[in-house]
Parts: structure tokens; sequence; C-alpha cells
């Protein structure tokens, strides 16, 4: 957060260089498969290749890797954090030609319409869950502040039951 802070007041930026967002995220499945295995939940973790290319799935762009850490852990996370035992989580990464997908599902309770975007909004957290699920609701907005930066989005694409994240990274 004060990185992303000193980075919107012009004390700082952020340093693009090479990345390759499908190794980060594989390092991040071990200390978030502990958590959801402490909670029951499985995690599952795809890659997807170009749509018909015969190619090697290639996920490097230009980034700052602690940054694309901390975006992806964010959703791991949360969506660990609302999925009840004996759910599932699912990261997939699909390649395109101009752009890499992350996706983030599980199968928690959701957020209700009205709240959808809402939900990248510092300190917000759903009502029906916030006296059950700890945090302090700045993850998602941590995360949409990441994506601009590396000149993508971030989006709520479903959100009852379950919940799924999408971003999408500019080559």
């Amino acid at each position: 957060l004060l990185i992303l802070s000193r980075v919107d007041v012009g004390a700082q930026s952020i340093e693009l260089t090479p990345i390759r967002i499908d190794e980060i995220a594989a390092s991040l499945l071990g200390r978030v498969g502990r958590l959801a295995k402490a909670k029951g939940v499985t995690v599952e973790f795809q890659l997807h290749p170009r749509p018909g290319s015969t190619d090697e799935i290639d996920f490097e762009t230009m980034g700052d890797s602690g940054l694309i850490a901390i975006l992806i852990q964010n959703l791991l996370e949360n969506a660990v954090k609302y999925t009840p035992k004996d759910g599932q989580v699912r990261l997939d990464l699909s390649d395109y030609d101009n752009r890499i997908e992350i996706r983030v599902s599980d199968t928690g309770p959701g957020i209700a319409e009205e709240n959808r975007e809402r939900v990248f909004d510092r300190f917000f957290r759903e009502p029906t869950t916030a006296n059950t699920v700890g945090g302090s609701g700045l993850g998602l907005s941590i995360a949409r502040r990441i994506a601009h930066l590396h000149g993508g989005e971030i989006a709520l694409e479903s959100g009852k039951p379950g919940a799924t994240f999408i971003t999408v990274i500019r080559r």
C-alpha cells in the first residue's frame, strides 16, 4: 500500500522488467495452498494456450514482479477466505496475443449485484460476510490499482453464487 501511495503522488515509480506471470502465480500456490488446506478448500491451477496456437504457452510481459505477486496473492487469499469447507478455488492463466488473463474463481457465497463494483472501493466489505470473515477491505482496491499500473483492468465477472475475478494485463 505504501509503494502504491508513493507511486500515486509521483514520489516513486514502478520498474517494468520482463516477468513471467505463470512463474509468479506458481510461486504463490504453496502459501495459498497451505491456507486452503487448513480450511478444507482445494486450489486448482491451469494454464491455457493461445486459442488456435500450437506454439509454447507464453506468459511473459513487462511488469513489476512484486506488485503482480501482490495482485494474484490478494485475489487467491480472498477466494480462499470466502470459500467454505469442501469448496474450490481456481486460478486460470490464459495466453492471448496482446494480453494475459488471470482468472480467479471460487465457490463461496458470492457478491450481491449491488456491490459488484463497490468491492473495489477501499475498506468496502460485503455486508453479508463482513462479521464472519476477517480483513480490512483493501485487497481488491490494491489489486485494481496494480492492474491499472500495468495497463490492465480487473473486474468481477460473476457474483452469486461464487465469484470470478478477471484481470487482464496488456503485453
